[in-house]
């Protein structure tokens, strides 16, 4: 179950409970903590929203745009942009309408545009991650392995995958009508499993934003941090230096990478 109207829940809190303080001061906790999320919600937006757009104009610049990655960082940055503003419209419609009111009127298309910018934030982190994998572990052949067509290639599978993936909700989701005693309330549920056995769909969708993601995140930034370690022991046998402004982006993506694994962390639990 997804929605129901607040109204709605606190007489069934009343019949289902009989009145039992406990369980109405559970209640009570959980609506104000959805009273204060969207406003969090939309401070994190708007705070993320202009990074996002300063990224994009610094890929443009030589002699960022020339390089492959660039293309990886400006595509994240999109879908980040898309996340954000999909959040923060969310939010605001939530305080204008009431969550649960927005959730059945948006019913068909609330669930694949949050797991959309969900999967695609985390699989382009992925990407990210192995396109740099790639440069420290082949330094002589990554242009050959990621050139921009490829790159354009991967970006676009990408997203077609995810937006076919996700736009299955579309078509799983409906609003269900209930009654309980003389209440009659509406909600958006799940309407077709498609032969599926219980929430499978849901669950492989959660896996593919979350766990997966987080192991090839995770792998990918242990192979890069050795390469380098080795790539510096080397140096130091030859008695050579340079490689810092190298070093200086493989360790800032390496930052953006793990910051999004520890922020990704809690969605697993």
């Amino acid at each position: 179950m997804y929605a129901t109207n607040n109204s709605i829940n606190r007489e069934l809190d009343k019949e289902l409970w009989n009145g039992q303080s406990s369980a109405w001061e559970i209640n009570e906790e959980t609506e104000t903590l959805y009273e204060i999320m969207p406003f969090v919600t939309i401070f994190i937006c708007i705070l993320g929203l202009p990074g996002n757009i300063l990224i994009i104009k610094i890929m443009k610049v030589p002699p960022f745009n020339e390089m492959a990655h660039s293309i990886i960082c400006t595509t994240l940055a999109i879908a980040d942009l898309y996340y954000l503003i999909y959040l923060l419209a969310s939010s605001i419609l939530e305080m204008i309408m009431g969550v649960e009111t927005m959730l059945v009127t948006f019913c068909k298309i609330w669930m694949p545009c949050v797991y959309l910018g969900f999967h695609l934030d985390a699989w382009f982190v992925v990407f990210l991650t192995y396109e740099r994998v790639i440069a420290v572990a082949w330094p002589l052949k990554a242009g050959q392995i990621m050139t921009k067509r490829r790159v354009i290639i991967i970006s676009i599978a990408i997203v077609i995958f995810f937006v076919l993936w996700d736009s299955v909700f579309i078509f799983r989701n409906g609003i269900v009508e209930m009654k309980y005693g003389n209440i009659s309330f509406e909600f958006c549920d799940n309407i077709n499993d498609f032969g599926m056995p219980g929430n499978v769909y849901d669950d492989l969708s959660d896996l593919l934003g979350t766990l997966i993601p987080l192991v090839f995140i995770i792998m990918g930034n242990i192979c890069i941090v050795y390469k380098l370690y080795r790539q510096r022991q080397v140096r130091a046998q030859l008695g050579q230096g340079g490689g810092n402004e190298l070093m200086k982006m493989n360790i800032m993506i390496i930052s953006v990478t793990m910051t999004f694994v520890i922020l990704l962390a809690p969605s697993i639990i």
